[in-house]
């Protein structure tokens, strides 16, 4: 990942529903923690797990993702209306499956 609209593309590309998103991290073997914003929330693990040269992801207020890349840019992208969707829902504890063991 070269850019923010890369990450962007990765976003959009998780599905245009809730279901959907959770069936991509799922068939990927991705689960996360509810109620966390950095490395432990699904959809950052997701895109953690294609973009090798960003770190540092957050979703900040709920609806945009900030990071670092490793050449020292920053920038951050609007999360997709379904990954908000999606992050909503399992943090009021839809998708258990996506839950990593305690």
């Amino acid at each position: 990942m070269s850019q923010s609209s890369d990450v962007a593309r990765l976003l959009q590309d998780l599905g245009s529903t809730p279901a959907e998103v959770a069936s991509v991290l799922k068939v990927n073997g991705v689960q996360g923690v509810r109620n966390t914003v950095r490395t432990l929330t699904p959809i950052v693990r997701c895109i953690l797990l294609q973009a090798v040269d960003v770190w540092n992801l957050n979703i900040v207020e709920g609806n945009t993702l900030s990071m670092n890349f490793r050449d020292g840019r920053k920038g951050t992208v609007a999360l997709p209306e379904a990954v908000k969707q999606f992050l909503d829902a399992f943090h009021h504890g839809a998708y258990p499956e996506l839950e990593l063991p305690p």
